[in-house]
C-alpha cells in the first residue's frame, strides 16, 4: 500500500512491487510523465472499474437526476476537448502557443546557431552513437529548434564539469537535462521544465541501502559535478563522496566494491542494469533530498 499512483508506479520500475494495478489513464499519463520507460501496461480486469461516474448524496436524488441532464448536453467535441488536453499528447488540443517578439525574431536572425551539449553516455536522455547526438532530451532540442527556428550545433566529448565550465566562458549556449541548483543559478538562466525522473539508490543486491541516512559513514559514487555532488556535500556531510566520469562509472564502482553505493536517476540506472548485464546491482531505495526542483529535473 503506498500514497498515491505514482509512488506505486516507482516501487513497480524498482522492483520493489511486481505489478501495479489501477487506472490505465492514469498510469500511462504517469509513465510518460516521469519517463519510467520500463513500464507498461500488461492487462486489464473488471469492466465496472473501468468506468468513471460523479455520485451525489444518497438523500439527495434530485441532485442526481439534474447532473445526469448536465452530462447528457456535453456534446463528443466538447468531450474530446477534455480527453485531449489532458490524456491525448500528441493533440494541439488546449496547447498554448507562444508567438515571438520582434526581437525576439531579430535576436534569432542574429544568432542563427546555438551550441548545445551532447553527453558521450547518459542513455536513454543524452549519449552519442557512433558519433551521433541521441536520445530524449536530443530530439526534444531538434524539436524545439525546428519550431522556433534555430540550427543546433552540438558539442560532444567534454565532460560535465567541463560543459559547465564552457558556459561560464560563453563557449556553450545550452545546457540539457540540467537540474536547478543554488550555484548553478549563479551563473545560468533556466527554461522551464520539459522532464522529470525520479532520483535513486543503487547499491549490491547482497548489501541493500534504502535511504541516505543508511549511507552515513559510508562511500557513495556521484559522477563529478552532477546536482547530487552539490546537494550531498551540502546537506549530508556524513556520506563519503567517491567523484567518478559518469553514471556508467558510478554504476561500476559499487559493481566493483570501491563505492558502497551511487545515486542516478531512476531511467538510467535501469538502461545500464539492463544493457550493461549488471545482475549484482540493483535500485534499493529512492533518493529523497528535500530540494525544491529535484524531483522535475530539466
Amino acid at each position: 500500500v503506498v500514497p498515491n499512483t505514482l509512488e506505486a508506479l516507482k516501487a513497480v520500475s524498482s522492483g520493489k512491487a511486481d505489478a501495479y494495478v489501477g487506472s490505465q489513464m492514469v498510469a500511462s499519463y504517469l509513465i510518460k510523465q516521469y519517463l519510467l520507460p520500463n513500464l507498461k501496461v500488461s492487462g486489464f480486469f473488471g469492466d465496472e472499474t473501468q468506468k468513471f461516474r460523479m455520485a451525489a448524496r444518497k438523500d439527495w436524488p434530485l441532485l442526481r437526476d439534474i447532473v445526469n441532464k448536465g452530462l447528457a448536453s456535453i456534446s463528443d467535441e466538447e468531450k474530446n476537448a477534455i480527453v485531449n488536453k489532458y490524456v491525448s499528447l500528441g493533440s494541439d488540443a488546449g496547447e498554448e502557443r507562444g508567438e515571438l517578439t520582434d526581437e525576439e525574431r531579430q535576436w534569432l536572425k542574429e544568432n542563427p546557431v546555438i551550441r548545445v551539449h551532447n553527453e558521450m553516455d547518459w542513455p536513454p536522455f543524452n549519449f552519442a552513437e557512433d558519433g551521433d547526438p541521441k536520445g530524449f532530451s536530443i530530439d526534444y532540442m531538434d524539436l524545439l529548434a525546428s519550431k522556433i527556428g534555430l540550427k543546433v550545433d552540438y558539442v560532444t566529448g567534454p565532460s560535465w564539469n567541463e560543459f559547465l565550465s564552457m558556459m561560464k566562458s560563453d563557449d556553450l549556449e545550452v545546457m540539457l537535462n540540467i537540474v536547478r541548483t543554488p550555484e548553478r543559478e549563479k551563473f545560468l538562466l533556466y527554461a522551464d521544465v520539459y522532464g522529470s525522473n525520479p532520483n535513486t539508490i543503487l547499491s549490491r543486491r547482497s548489501d541493500p541501502y534504502g535511504s541516505l541516512e543508511e549511507l552515513f559513514g559510508k562511500t557513495v559514487a556521484v559522477p563529478e559535478g552532477y546536482f547530487q555532488e552539490e546537494i550531498l556535500k551540502t546537506d549530508f556531510p556524513q556520506i563519503k563522496l567517491l567523484l567518478v566520469k559518469d553514471a556508467r562509472e558510478s554504476l561500476k564502482a559499487v559493481s566493483f566494491g570501491k563505492a558502497d553505493a551511487a545515486v542516478c536517476e531512476l531511467a538510467v540506472c535501469n538502461h545500464f542494469i539492463s544493457h550493461g548485464m549488471m545482475t549484482d546491482v540493483a535500485i534499493s531505495g529512492e533518493l529523497k533530498l528535500g530540494r525544491e526542483g529535484v524531483d522535475k529535473l530539466w
